[in-house]
């Protein structure tokens, strides 16, 4: 590994591209139809959504690695490392910024640093989500794993489709300030606490 690699650090980037080379080959086709859409029309961001993470998510059925490369991705994504947390930009970045390039379109009054918040916890959401996506069979709501059927992708395009597109507040209120500084002082030890038994 040291003499292909040259360090774990290069065999973690090495894997990463191939991902990332496997995802951008389905993506690419699927983005270039809706840049060429623009120069007639509006896209919907429900389409923006699906051509950017559908390709992800059918990562599950690659025929070398499916889950196994997801959950790597996932453990890259949670790493405090910064130099792996640079090898894992390199998956996301072209990822977040073809979202912004197409939502920023159809999403106008949005700002952009609010957009990408909201495509940056996204992209959290989809990697880490799949990663664990077994615990959909062990749920709080019991086992709402749907297998053989769209139902779990279609919610989680319609979920992140549905948080995207909200509008933003665009201020923060004395109101709001309140209750989380009233949270701070609880876990501080400062403000009223609930008893242990």
């Amino acid at each position: 590994a040291h003499y292909y690699f040259g360090s774990k650090l290069g065999l973690i980037e090495a894997i990463v591209e191939t991902l990332a080379q496997d995802v951008a080959f389905v993506r690419a086709p699927l983005i270039a139809k809706l840049r060429a859409r623009y120069a007639t029309e509006t896209v919907p961001p429900r389409e923006i959504i699906f051509a950017a993470f559908a390709p992800f998510m059918g990562l599950l059925f690659h025929i070398d690695y499916g889950l196994p490369g997801i959950r790597f991705l996932s453990r890259l994504i949670v790493d405090s490392n910064p130099d792996v947390r640079a090898v894992a930009n390199k998956f996301t970045s072209p990822l977040a910024n073809e979202m912004f390039e197409l939502l920023s379109r159809s999403l106008p009054d949005l700002p952009n640093r609010v957009l990408q918040m909201r495509i940056l916890f996204s992209l959290t959401n989809l990697i880490n989500g799949m990663g664990d996506i077994a615990a959909l069979a062990t749920s709080p709501f019991g086992n709402v794993c749907m297998p053989g059927t769209l139902e779990n992708p279609i919610c989680f395009i319609d979920y992140i489709t549905a948080a995207i597109s909200a509008p933003s507040t665009g201020h923060v209120t004395d109101e709001f300030i309140a209750k989380v500084e009233d949270i701070r002082r609880a876990y501080a030890g400062t403000g009223p606490r609930v008893k242990s038994p």
